[in-house]
């Protein structure tokens, strides 16, 4: 059975000075446009409320080309995908709004982790081995920068099985990189198990075999060292999607 599933690093370390800087600007520059896309539709909605309405009807707000309130001369500087991303983004979430899956985009704010979309124009994939992949961060799609990256981070997936993009996040000084990825998962019997476990020894039993640990603090922690966990603003979607389907 093929699915998906996701994995989040730290890569503040990793970064020097200069990669944490233009980063920086990136995920700066995915905030501005997300935000004032989500004030101009606030502003929208807010004008159609006090406006001498039908009782029937909805804000002509057209979600997908809601222009920016001022002009930012130095989103031009980053990289034409971010400012693309962003804006797609903002439109999947308010759609997912108006259907009622979500709560509406809301401005992030400074103090908060904030984060970017980054599609695979902005980035490369080498092999390490079977189990390990680099994921090398262009500094643009530009000729110019062919071959300079700003960033490798190394993932625990094989090449083949990364994903086409990634979210980095930012909080204060400390950058994280999350990245999904195809995992076949084939299911045994009980006997199969039990009859390609009986033919190891106890250290290949130890790589072969990974043990889950279910808890309140982190939802899972593998026997490999990896600590599964849900955002705490995923969890608040879930919790609120829980409470409108009990209503």
């Amino acid at each position: 059975m093929q699915t998906k599933l996701g994995h989040s690093i730290e890569i503040t370390h990793q970064l020097s000075s200069q990669a944490a800087q233009e980063l920086a600007r990136w995920i700066g520059c995915y905030t501005v446009i997300y935000n004032q896309k989500t004030m101009e539709a606030d502003r929208v909605y807010k004008e159609w409320l006090e406006a001498d309405k039908p009782e029937s009807g909805k804000p002509l707000l057209n979600t997908q080309v809601a222009k920016l309130k001022q002009s930012f001369e130095f989103l031009s500087d980053i990289p034409s995908q971010i400012r693309r991303n962003a804006g797609a983004k903002w439109f999947e979430a308010m759609n997912a709004a108006l259907v009622g899956l979500r709560n509406k985009p809301k401005v992030k704010a400074k103090h908060k982790k904030r984060n970017c979309y980054v599609t695979n124009e902005l980035f490369d994939v080498q092999h390490i081995d079977d189990d390990r992949c680099l994921v090398q961060i262009k500094r643009s799609d530009k000729k110019e920068d062919h071959g300079r990256y700003l960033a490798g981070v190394v993932l625990p997936f094989p090449k083949e099985k990364a994903g086409k993009a990634f979210f980095l996040s930012r909080k204060g000084s400390r950058f994280w990189l999350s990245m999904a990825y195809d995992y076949s998962n084939e299911d045994l019997t009980q006997s199969e198990v039990e009859h390609i476990t009986s033919t190891l020894t106890h250290k290949e039993l130890e790589q072969a075999v990974v043990g889950i640990d279910l808890g309140i603090n982190k939802q899972a922690v593998s026997s490999k060292g990896f600590v599964y966990h849900m955002p705490e603003d995923v969890q608040k979607s879930l919790l609120d999607v829980e409470r409108k389907k009990s209503k």
